[in-house]
């Protein structure tokens, strides 16, 4: 069972408490122009999964895998649920993961890509 640690990081104006790592691998809704996106913005976001109701952002708990494409990141907040393969952010009140209609959109720092530009 993976499960997920918290990490504190000087930030320059403070600290800030980041979730991770997680990983998202390549695929062919993952292109280069959305890879670009994230780096842009900082946000990853996510529609509903297959057979969901609700978008949630979803990645895979730990490291990206050695030799493969995509990238690894931390999150602001914490999953839904911590432990787990696979992981699942969706909107929330506390305004963690902000919901947009058909999208979740989640806060996240980059930390590895691996994918070809």
């Amino acid at each position: 069972m993976l499960s997920t640690t918290a990490t504190t990081t000087a930030a320059r104006y403070g600290e800030m408490t980041v979730y991770g790592p997680f990983h998202r691998l390549w695929s062919s809704t993952q292109s280069v122009e959305t890879m670009r996106k994230v780096l842009r913005s900082g946000e990853l976001w996510g529609r509903a999964p297959r057979y969901g109701l609700s978008p949630a952002v979803q990645a895979y708990a730990g490291r990206l895998p050695d030799g493969k494409q995509g990238f690894e990141f931390f999150a602001a907040v914490p999953p839904d649920r911590p432990f787990g393969p696979q992981s699942y952010w969706r909107a929330r009140l506390d305004g963690g993961v902000r919901g947009d209609h058909e999208w979740a959109k989640l806060r996240v720092v980059l930390s590895r890509v691996s994918q070809e530009s």
